[in-house]
């Protein structure tokens, strides 16, 4: 299983979503995202942000797996309800 799959997975058990957004040249970017009404855990935000290279570059491999860990251990914590302070500056945006 890939670590792009992996992260899927992990975001989905939490009861989240992994998205894709636009990228830039050797860059993807993923989104785990939270459901309404809810933030992570792990961050107090309603996304885990993560870069993945997709070059060949010689730190590709440690950069995805830095990335990897760094997600994985924010979606480890699962979601919570957010706050009514934080519902009423979602509900700004």
């Amino acid at each position: 299983m890939t670590l792009v799959c992996k992260l899927r997975l992990a975001a989905v058990k939490a009861g989240g979503t992994l998205e894709e957004d636009e990228g830039r040249r050797d860059m993807r970017v993923f989104q785990a995202v939270a459901p309404s009404g809810h933030v992570w855990a792990g961050n107090d935000c309603v996304h885990v942000r993560i870069d993945w290279a997709s070059g060949s570059g010689p730190r590709v491999a440690e950069f995805n797996a830095s990335a990897f860990d760094s997600a994985l251990q924010t979606i480890s914590h699962g979601l919570r309800l957010m706050t009514p302070e934080e519902t009423e500056l979602c509900a700004d945006e």
